[in-house]
């Protein structure tokens, strides 16, 4: 696969992300609908925490987010579990928008990588980027569902 194909897949994506992210009114980012179990800020700071931990995880390296972001939005987390702690959503938005070109600085030298087993079954790094971006478009479907019902 050409490495910078992925990274510009992942640019897509979360710029797709991003601008749900931002159609999304500021009182009702926190407001979860019925027949969901979570809310926007949870599905972004869920894109963020999982694409960034399951990447640097999975090769060994420490993430440069802080434990609050693992904490607040990974797997089997929700809302009603936060804390102080929990980022916000200026702080979730800001990293999220760095992240894709965080992530290619860090690792585009590294996409033919070796992992360990893993939840994907993913064999290299570029694998792993590859259905990462498949979950982080999974994500992207809740959150303009989300969206969709709360201006109603």
């Amino acid at each position: 696969m050409r490495g910078t194909y992925v990274f510009d897949l992942l640019d897509v994506v979360v710029g797709r992300v991003l601008d749900q992210a931002a159609s999304c009114p500021a009182d009702k980012r926190d407001t979860i609908l019925p027949g969901f179990s979570n809310n926007v800020r949870w599905q972004v700071g869920h894109i963020l925490a999982t694409t960034d931990g399951a990447l640097h995880g999975f090769t060994g390296m420490a993430s440069p987010l802080s434990e609050s972001y693992r904490k607040s939005f990974g797997n089997g987390t929700k809302p009603a579990d936060w804390n102080d702690e929990t980022p916000d959503w200026d702080a979730i938005i800001a990293n999220l928008r760095e992240m894709p070109a965080r992530l290619r600085a860090t690792f585009e030298s590294k996409l033919d990588s070796t992992l360990p087993e893993n939840f994907a079954k993913a064999k290299t790094l570029d694998e792993l980027l590859v259905a990462l971006t498949g979950h982080i478009n999974l994500h992207l479907g809740q959150i303009s569902a989300m969206i969709r019902t709360l201006r109603q």
